[in-house]
């Protein structure tokens, strides 16, 4: 039960949090790319139609968070497939993963602004920790 309270818990505290988020009216796209681009120079040549890759990519991301959020069941396949996926796109150090889902998180609350809150920070990180956790076991 205490398991199934904190999901319902994570999921809530991330669907507040996304009002701010999406109320500044920030595309987080830009962003996102700029600092994974200036952090692993080169990665950008993985994207072959940048503009509709780049967002579903970050679509997918805030997805996943959403559903470990929610507790999905599928998610674990869905992460397996695509680690297996991107082994095929480029070669991605395990640590530009971790990365990625930290600038996701960073870029989340740049976009909120002054409305971000420490409750919301530390549920998205522990999303981030969780889908990790997950992209390590099918590394």
């Amino acid at each position: 039960m205490e398991n199934t309270n904190k999901i319902s818990q994570s999921y809530e505290i991330i669907n507040d949090s996304l009002d701010a988020i999406y109320g500044s009216g920030t595309d987080i796209v830009d962003p996102f790319y700029k600092k994974l681009f200036e952090e692993y120079p080169g990665s950008e040549d993985g994207f072959h139609d940048s503009v509709s890759i780049q967002g579903n990519m970050l679509n997918e991301i805030m997805g996943t968070f959403l559903a470990i959020a929610a507790g999905e069941s599928w998610v674990e396949n869905f992460v397996h497939e695509q680690v297996v996926a991107h082994r095929g796109y480029a070669d991605i150090p395990l640590a530009q993963y971790r990365r990625a889902l930290d600038l996701f998180v960073t870029v989340l609350a740049e976009a909120a602004g002054e409305k971000w809150r420490a409750e919301w920070s530390r549920c998205w990180r522990e999303q981030a920790d969780a889908l990790f956790s997950i992209v390590e076991r099918y590394y």
